[in-house]
């Protein structure tokens, strides 16, 4: 009998955390969205000043963030930025570790048309966008997903003008959407006057 009443006991502990799952999942991921936008440098006018952007990949990364696959997440960016009509873009990524800073500085020290010349580019870019992973954490949202915290600063440089705008955005999402709804964020603070 004490078994019987034992094994019981499990299967209802069992039921009862099952049904939580889902109750925790949707808790987790009703705290989404967009968690911090700052232009640091600039204003929303210079990101709006330009139309063909190239993206510079790999970011540079705080201590205590980190890539998931190096490249990825500035190949997703040039990808949605030009999806969600913001830009004409192109990527390009310095495949030598540890050489991107100055990959990234002797390309902007170069015209548009130089930097088309030796990347091969359909067209000259008007600038390169490169930028810091600034945090990163990504926790699992039961029945929902992969929820990842990701907060970026975003660098423009402006080849026609020289100047720079940087603008950080923080955002909570289910990971397969956090770089399409960052993207979406920079677009919509950028198209509002």
């Amino acid at each position: 009998m004490k078994k019987l009443f034992s094994v019981v006991c499990v299967v209802l502990a069992l039921a009862v955390a099952a049904g939580c799952g889902p109750i925790i999942g949707q808790a987790m991921r009703a705290t989404n969205g967009v968690k911090a936008f700052e232009f640091s440098e600039g204003s929303a006018g210079d990101f709006r000043a330009v139309k063909q952007v190239l993206v510079f990949a790999p970011f540079e990364k705080a201590e205590g963030a980190y890539f998931i696959c190096r490249g990825e997440d500035e190949a997703n960016l040039a990808s949605e930025l030009q999806k969600q009509g913001l830009y004409t873009t192109d990527f390009t990524m310095e495949r030598e570790y540890g050489k991107g800073p100055q990959t990234l500085a002797a390309l902007r020290a170069k015209a548009p048309e130089e930097v088309q010349d030796q990347l091969k580019l359909k067209w000259a870019p008007d600038a390169i966008l490169s930028g810091k992973i600034l945090e990163r954490d990504e926790n699992v949202a039961p029945t929902v997903g992969m929820i990842q915290e990701l907060k970026l600063r975003l660098d423009l440089y402006n080849l026609r003008t020289g100047k720079s705008a940087s603008v950080v955005i923080g955002i909570k999402e289910l990971h397969q959407h956090t770089i399409a709804e960052i993207v979406k964020e920079l677009k919509r603070r950028i198209d509002t006057p």
